[in-house]
C-alpha cells in the first residue's frame, strides 16, 4: 500500500497533457521543432541561392554595344527632417540635362 500525502498528487502531470513531460518538457519539444524549422529554412535558402548562382554563371556573357545619347549635367538632392513637428519629413530632387 503506497501512501501519498494529501495535496501532493501527480507532479508529473503539471502540463495537463496527461504525460510525464511536465510543463517545461513541452516547451523543449516545441522549441526544438521551431528551431529545426528555422534552421531548415536557412539551409534551404542557402542551397537555393548557390543553385541560382551556379545557374547564372553557366549562362553566356552578352556583349552588347550601346550608344550614349545624353548625360546628366547637374543632379541635386535635399532632405529636411524636423523631429519637433510630429515627425514631418520633406525631400526634393531635381535633375538638369
Amino acid at each position: 500500500m503506497d501512501f501519498e500525502p494529501p495535496g501532493f498528487g501527480d507532479f508529473d502531470r503539471v502540463g495537463g497533457f496527461g504525460s510525464s513531460m511536465g510543463a517545461f518538457g513541452w516547451f523543449g519539444v516545441v522549441f526544438m521543432i521551431v528551431f529545426l524549422l528555422i534552421a531548415g529554412l536557412i539551409i534551404f535558402s542557402i542551397i537555393k541561392a548557390i543553385g541560382q548562382w551556379s545557374h547564372n554563371n553557366k549562362q553566356p556573357v552578352l556583349s552588347v554595344y550601346a550608344v550614349i545619347t545624353a548625360k546628366r549635367t547637374h543632379v541635386s538632392r535635399s532632405s529636411n527632417s524636423n523631429m519637433n513637428d510630429s515627425f514631418s519629413d520633406s525631400s526634393s530632387t531635381s535633375t538638369s540635362y
